[in-house]
């Protein structure tokens, strides 16, 4: 007859009587009407049903189907609920017991043959099985596994292990042996060690890689894939790689430092192909080209007059503003003392007459080499410096006080700044699709202006700047901007009313004319240089077109010392000449060496300046 449950025990159990049952009475405490008896030998698979029955009688009825030995501790009290909904057999049943007494913060430690029932507050401190690497044990069973990392620190793990165990197992870390001590249920430990396993991983030597770099500079390139996979980690793509991810920068070698697995590096060497690409070059030419004219007229009759009497003294004349320079034409009648007894004329008149004729051309080609979006630079200028401020201090001494009638020491102090007065050109090229240069350009050229400004209290310079920013096509010239100035002006001076009258008008007054041009024009020619040759072409016409002109300048030369050959630039590509050195040492040294060798060394003398030097 087989047994299937065991809530209807105390009718199915009593049919059988109670001959049957001698021992299981006893296992049964008298006072719970929930108690079940369970035959001895029972190999049939059960249905469980505990109705909050007391843990003692659980215990009673696990002992009885799967005959294992239980010390109780006496603080394992309470009441439990079992409900199986289908048939278990003797090892199961002592599977689900296990579970059970975990909710219950109960732990069975299994030591020669019995199985001590104990809370799990004091359970990690008593002798439980000890296990070493992969358990083998399943189910509730408290035990203590050791285990030994192979290839990561316990110090990096144990942070990511502690809030996975609960409070009452037992977790520590060993950093000489890099091992990790667990007590906890066996259920517990395999799922941490499953963790583990994933953790612990080697890392191969192929996750760092070293890729050198032929044009592109590894700070830029580093810089911009960091910024790339922090972004793509960042986007919360499920693709997106948890491993971190290293890049750094050799800068004596221009190569990059890569740590990532093969997936990863497959990526990142795909954009560094792209990326470390031969740039374009581009040869700027520049031609600022200016001409001045300026022509200046000026006619005019200045008169002065003196008469000292008994009366006093009368004195007169025009005054204007007429430069130095040109035709004077006077009569002078003689001078006479005036009352402040100075020597001035009695009467003269001038007649002044100047013609000013001035122009300049003024012709600059600056020249400038530049990788494409990279901004060049070329400055040909002088420091000048400005005024900015000045003011005077009184020193006194305050030795000895100052005497009376001494003057104050004046000291005089000047603050000043210098800048930068020539030919400034700044460029930045952007080589795009189809042979078109976009430039952004910014010109400069500045001098200081030769003549003098009324009021001016510096120098004066003169500038001229252009900053734009165009497109171009490739070898195309184009002009940036220009001026064209066309300036006349006429200024009469005169003696109010008089200069009016006809004809004796012209002895009061002055007459300029002036008249000033300017044309001025920047070019702008862009060429692309993408190969060697193009390069080299470049070179080759530029360092020709120099040497030609010391050539022509130094023909032209003259000099007070004979026997000075003037330094020119050697043709371009030349390989050096090398004089063999039988050629270096006449017949009559080679002679005198010879002999020196093949005579007694006692002939012969150490000194370096002797002539008979012991080689």
């Amino acid at each position: 007859m087989t047994l299937k449950t065991l809530h209807t025990a105390s009718v199915t159990f009593l049919c059988l009587g109670l001959t049957l049952l001698p021992t299981i009475s006893m296992a049964q405490p008298p006072s719970n009407n929930n108690t079940q008896s369970i035959p001895p030998g029972v190999s049939d698979k059960l249905t469980l049903n505990f109705q909050d029955a007391d843990i003692h009688a659980l215990i009673n009825a696990v002992s009885k189907i799967t005959g294992k030995n239980f010390i109780v501790d006496p603080r394992v009290k309470g009441k439990v609920t079992l409900v199986s909904g289908e048939e278990l057999g003797p090892e199961q049943i002592y599977e689900v017991f296990l579970s059970v007494l975990d909710v219950h913060n109960i732990v069975a430690i299994e030591s020669e043959g019995l199985v001590k029932l104990l809370p799990k507050a004091v359970a990690k401190q008593e002798a439980t099985p000890i296990k070493y690497g992969a358990t083998g044990t399943r189910g509730d069973t408290q035990i203590t596994e050791v285990f030994q990392l192979k290839h990561g620190s316990v110090r990096d793990i144990v942070p990511i292990l502690k809030p996975l165990l609960p409070p009452t197992s037992h977790f520590a870390a060993h950093g000489p042996t890099n091992t990790i001590i667990i007590t906890d249920t066996a259920a517990n430990i395999n799922r941490i060690l499953n963790i583990v396993a994933k953790l612990d991983q080697e890392e191969s030597v192929g996750d760092t890689h070293v890729i050198y770099l032929q044009h592109a500079q590894a700070e830029d390139i580093v810089s911009l894939l960091t910024d790339l996979i922090a972004s793509y980690q960042k986007s919360g793509d499920p693709k997106s790689t948890q491993q971190k991810i290293s890049i750094q920068a050799h800068d004596a070698t221009n190569a990059l430092v890569i740590h990532a697995n093969n997936e990863e590096i497959k990526v990142i060497r795909s954009i560094i192909t792209q990326l470390d690409i031969r740039r374009a070059q581009v040869f700027v030419e520049a031609i600022i080209a200016e001409i001045n004219e300026d022509r200046l007229g000026q006619l005019g009759i200045s008169w002065e007059g003196t008469n000292v009497n008994s009366n006093g003294q009368v004195s007169g004349g025009t005054e204007y503003d007429i430069g130095s320079g040109g035709l004077r034409l006077g009569f002078l009648s003689g001078f006479v003392t005036s009352l402040t007894g100075e020597r001035v004329p009695e009467f003269n008149i001038i007649l002044h007459a100047l013609r000013t004729d001035s122009e300049s051309n003024i012709l600059s080609t600056p020249n400038l080499l530049t990788l494409d979006n990279e901004e060049a630079e070329i400055r040909v200028a002088q420091e000048v410096p400005f005024i900015t401020g000045q003011f005077t201090t009184n020193v006194t001494n305050t030795a000895a006080p100052p005497a009376v009638g001494d003057s104050p020491i004046v000291n005089p102090f000047q603050t000043i700044t210098r800048k930068d007065v020539g030919l400034i050109l700044k460029i930045k090229p952007q080589v795009n699709a189809g042979n078109t240069i976009r430039l952004e350009i910014s010109e400069e050229l500045s001098n200081i202006s030769p003549t003098r400004v009324l009021g001016a209290s510096d120098l004066i310079t003169n500038k001229r700047i252009v900053k734009s920013t165009v497109v171009v096509e490739n070898g195309q010239t184009v002009v940036l901007g220009g001026l064209i100035l066309d300036d006349l002006s006429n200024s009469v001076d005169g003696v109010l009313g008089l200069s009016s009258v006809p004809i004796i008008g012209g002895l009061f007054r002055n007459k300029q004319k002036q008249q000033r041009k300017l044309n001025l024009m920047l070019f702008i020619k862009p060429t692309i240089i993408r190969t060697k040759t193009d390069l080299v072409g470049f070179t080759e016409r530029k360092y020709g077109s120099m040497r030609d002109l010391q050539i022509e300048a130094n023909g032209r030369s003259e000099y007070l010392i004979r026997g000075i050959t003037p330094s020119v630039m050697p043709p371009l590509n030349e390989k050096p000449e090398v004089t063999p050195i039988e050629q270096v040492i006449s017949p009559e040294k080679k002679k005198e060496k010879s002999n020196l060798l093949q005579g007694d060394d006692s002939e012969c003398s150490y000194d370096i300046n002797s002539d008979n030097r012991c080689f």
